[in-house]
């Protein structure tokens, strides 16, 4: 068993205070993998996200709203056609809640 992953399953998911506190860190696990590690929030999530592309997986159905959403209006990632929300024969290029959010977010601004 890799020493990471037995940190992992060792250690109290509760233990930071927020997202923010020090002693907090992030990882992107991958089939029981801890396969990236960071302390700052801002790059955890940069790295979930990119994590997708990088090893082809799609967003999982539970998820895929607020991760599209980080995508598009964060990170600005708006490929013309295609997404990674795992339904192949979606008749929408972007997922319609975070459409709707980064649309009126748009507006306000």
């Amino acid at each position: 068993m890799h020493t990471d992953e037995q940190s992992y399953k060792n250690t109290d998911r509760h233990s930071g205070m927020s997202l923010y506190d020090e002693a907090v860190s992030y990882l992107v696990i991958i089939e029981n993998e801890i396969v990236l590690r960071t302390n700052e929030v801002i790059q955890g999530i940069l790295m979930l996200v990119l994590s997708y592309y990088v090893y082809g997986y799609n967003y999982s159905p539970e998820e895929a709203s607020s991760l599209e959403f980080i995508q598009r209006m964060l990170l600005d990632i708006n490929p013309e056609k295609g997404h990674k929300r795992g339904r192949k024969n979606s008749k929408y290029d972007r997922d319609p809640k975070a459409g709707s959010l980064i649309d009126s977010i748009v507006e306000l601004v």
